[in-house]
């Protein structure tokens, strides 16, 4: 299907069924291939360039036209504003793929199998943290192709299994499980995404299309001019960076509001991301957060409100508060490198903690929120009752199963005992806990678990609860200083403007919280103002020795023996914001013997008015341009520094830096 040059900057208006206006533009009579091929790439919920084209070579071979999947045509299919956004809403994805089964299932089940092989022929390290997730969408997407009897209750089990281990699919994968007429069926975890696209793996076979790099090149020139603009919208229209956006329904709107809270947390505007949180809160409020609530000390709340839950809010709170965590993490793992107590360190946890308290107020929970706000409170935690719970809620006399119970946990997700007194809060991979809450009369304890009944409920004043002790310990989250950090569920990649609004928590750079002077015009920068906090470098310490210095040739001096004592030496490259500290101590005249600060454009150093700045964004680059004598008085008072900042040290082993080099 070629087109020239006019067809192919004509925009495409979405007008009425969505089908129909595909067919429109992509149908030639009765020749749907080229329908058949956007279909075939909504399997995937983001589009990948390389299973693009495989799709289409796929449909070629099926039909002996190897000129199907030509330059011409990938241009035509770049219209589509999906192919330039990277990604196919979730109600497109989901009537492409309705229209693909219908029209021809024997393709769609060819696509699910080639993308299964380059899923099984591409897999993640098994010591990755992408690979849990791996194996569990390997499964599932092989549970949907046609497979015989025995090997369809073989991939169950397997599911099932991993289930109950802990691995929790997506909730569009459940969603398809619960209505096995529908193919929305395959969505990738974000571990897996990042995996994926961010380290650069040939997942999904680049080294196969290498004649096509001259194709995503001229793609990469003419993008922006094929463009489509907004098509007729019947919904809200919305404009988000520097796009205008059509939202159709509670679910576009939600997802609208997600993005914004992402983008405040991302720019660290705390009092920003805290009322949209707030706002979404209010929404669900009525229909969620009226029913019942087991806290983090096992206590057990009713009220007469009942509720129910609404799909779209379980992933709004667990990216927000995933975001706030992946946030604090860096800040946590600066606070650890440092083994010597200072007061940056001191600011650099404060920050960790503002943001993992943040992460826990929203979803409490998430096992790692919980430890790592303990520990922020200065708080030894010994244990709790998981809101992720699986068992009965009976009747201490009669064993009888009481249904109707309403438990719901911090973050809204309700839950009712159905006819057998059963009930399952699933929310990830926390520890499974198989429990029976038995309700009593009399005052009646087991394993030091009490746990407050407030209710006005009838004959009921206490429960006694049976903890199985086999509980299987999967963190949902890994602690920061072990682990990777996880991606929030939608893998939307969040864009970093480099703005800092007001209201937001300073930051110094790449994820310091110390921060560095920058000229404003209300305010402009003077010696008096607070001289910034030292930052002390981790070092580590090198041994002395006896080594030959000199050759005996003409240059050099006569080769002679130099005994070294012990000093320490600093672990990472010196930064632009430590050799900071150094210079804002010095007049303007001696600094610029020991930096070249002329060449700004190198150094990413500057003066104003007696206060020294460095360009944001280079706050930790290596420090460049240093002359002899800066390297050396940097050495010099950096040693006077980290005495005095390591006295308690001192004390412990009795050995005293000497030398930072």
């Amino acid at each position: 299907m070629a087109t020239n040059s006019s067809e192919i900057i004509r925009k495409i208006e979405f007008k009425g069924d969505l089908i129909e206006t595909l067919k429109h533009y992509y149908a030639k009579g009765d020749d749907i291939r080229f329908l058949k091929w956007i279909a075939a790439c909504a399997i995937y919920p983001t589009i990948h360039w390389d299973l693009t084209l495989s799709y289409g070579k796929l449909l070629s071979d099926r039909t002996n036209d190897l000129s199907f999947v030509s330059l011409d045509n990938l241009l035509e299919i770049n219209r589509l504003p999906w192919f330039i956004e990277g990604k196919i809403p979730q109600q497109v994805r989901e009537e492409l793929l309705l229209f693909l089964e219908k029209n021809d299932a024997e393709f769609l089940q060819a696509a699910r199998k080639h993308l299964h092989e380059l899923m099984q022929n591409n897999p993640p390290a098994e010591d990755s943290a992408a690979f849990e997730d791996y194996q569990m969408n390997v499964v599932i997407n092989e549970m949907m192709m046609k497979n015989d009897a025995e090997r369809q209750k073989e991939l169950e089990e397997k599911f099932r299994k991993m289930v109950e281990a802990g691995v929790e699919p997506d909730f569009t994968v459940l969603k398809y499980l619960d209505k096995p007429q529908s193919p929305l069926d395959f969505y990738v975890p974000n571990a897996w995404k990042d995996y994926v696209f961010n380290d650069g793996k040939p997942f999904l076979g680049r080294k196969n299309w290498t004649w096509a790099v001259p194709i995503w090149v001229i793609l990469s020139v003419f993008i922006m001019a094929y463009y489509p603009s907004l098509p007729h919208c019947d919904g809200t229209k919305a404009d988000y960076e520097n796009r205008e956006l059509c939202l159709n329904g509670f679910a576009d709107e939600m997802l609208l509001r997600e993005f914004i809270t992402l983008d405040f947390i991302q720019n660290e505007n705390i009092i920003g991301a805290d009322s949209m949180v707030n706002l979404v809160r209010e929404i669900y409020k009525k229909e969620v957060f009226q029913s019942g609530v087991i806290d983090e000390n096992g206590n057990l709340f009713f009220v007469n409100n009942k509720g129910k839950m609404i799909s779209g809010n379980l992933s709004y709170f667990q990216n927000v508060s995933t975001a706030y965590y992946n946030k604090g993490v860096p800040f946590y793992n600066q606070s650890k490198t440092n083994e010597y107590a200072s007061v940056e360190n001191e600011s650099v946890k404060d920050a960790a903690c503002l943001f993992f308290q943040k992460a826990y107020d929203i979803d409490s929970t998430v096992q790692i929120y919980r430890d790592l706000s303990k520990e922020c409170n200065g708080e030894t935690f010994k244990g709790y009752i998981l809101p992720l719970l699986r068992g009965k809620v009976l009747d201490a006399t009669t064993k009888k199963p009481i249904t109707n119970v309403q438990i719901t946990t911090d973050n809204g997700l309700v839950v009712q005992t159905d006819k057998a007194g059963e009930y399952s809060l699933n929310l990830g991979k926390e520890p499974i806990l198989s429990l029976s809450i038995l309700f009593e009369k009399k005052q009646y304890l087991s394993q030091s678990q009490n746990i407050e009944l407030r209710s006005d409920l009838e004959i009921l004043d206490t429960i006694y609860l049976s903890i199985n002790k086999k509980a299987i310990n999967i963190p949902s989250l890994p602690h920061p200083e072990k682990e990777r950090q996880q991606k929030p569920i939608d893998n939307r990649q969040q864009n970093d403007n480099g703005k800092n609004p007001e209201n937001q928590f300073p930051t110094n750079g790449d994820n310091n919280s110390s921060p560095v002077q920058q000229p404003t015009e209300q305010t402009t920068p003077t010696k008096t103002q607070p001289k910034a906090t030292i930052h002390i470098p981790t070092t580590v310490k090198v041994k002395g020795g006896t080594f030959y210095m000199g050759s005996g040739r003409d240059r050099d001096n006569i080769k002679h023996t130099v005994n070294l004592s012990d000093y320490q030496i600093g672990k990472y490259e010196v930064t632009n914001k430590e050799f900071l500290d150094f210079v804002q101590e010095l007049s303007t005249s001696k600094v610029e013997s020991l930096i070249d600060i002329r060449k700004r454009g190198s150094t990413k150093m500057y003066e104003q008015n007696g206060v020294f700045y460095i360009e944001k964004g280079y706050e930790n680059h290596p420090v460049v341009g240093i002359t002899w004598d800066g390297a050396t008085e940097y050495c010099e008072w950096l040693s006077k520094k980290l005495v005095k900042n390591i006295v308690c040290q001192q004390k412990q082993n009795g050995n005293l830096p000497q030398k930072v080099v």
